[in-house]
């Protein structure tokens, strides 16, 4: 059962990084481009859909593959796999769990709560950023690997993801702008 838990907890780790990532990033472009806050909220209710419901189902069909080719190998089911369906809800749960924290300073934009417009992406990213210190700590804790190089690897890799988006979305907006 404790092997159970520790997967879910993977799987639950996996669907925070990744969703935290491309909302992050889509975000990131939407901001470079220069998008009303409208906008970055459509894009990031989409992407929650789009990423979370597809995660979910690449979670469940790779889960099943993995299955079937251990039972293959061995003539039995590993009795430590999870059954697909609970490793795809944890993954689905992560997405559903963690969607607020990032779109936050949006929504109290959108809704008139934030009053400095001018501040928004820098506060939205310190609260995504930590989301990632989060998101690594219990990355390490899972993989029994040292605190500070999981949180410190998921917090480049999550910036590089936004300065990346940001920057597309920036020269983009300029070249098709004039």
């Amino acid at each position: 059962m404790a092997k159970n838990r520790e997967k879910f907890l993977w799987e639950f780790v996996y669907g925070w990084i990744d969703w935290t990532v491309t909302t992050f990033a889509v975000v990131a472009w939407a901001t470079g481009w220069n998008l009303s806050i409208e906008v970055i909220l459509i894009l990031g209710f989409a992407n929650l859909i789009a990423d979370g419901v597809s995660m979910s189902i690449g979670n469940y069909l790779s889960t099943k593959a993995a299955m079937a080719q251990h039972i293959k190998e061995h003539g039995q089911s590993d009795p430590n796999q999870m059954p697909p369906w609970q490793t795809a809800l944890a993954t689905l749960i992560a997405f559903v769990v963690l969607w607020f924290f990032p779109l936050l300073i949006y929504i109290l934009q959108y809704f008139g709560l934030q009053t400095n417009p001018d501040q928004i992406f820098m506060r939205w990213s310190i609260i995504t950023g930590g989301v990632f210190v989060l998101i690594g700590l219990t990355k390490g804790i899972v993989t029994h690997t040292p605190l500070i190089k999981s949180t410190a690897e998921t917090v480049w890799l999550g910036a590089v993801a936004a300065i990346l988006s940001y920057y597309v979305g920036s020269i983009l907006e300029k070249f098709i702008s004039g």
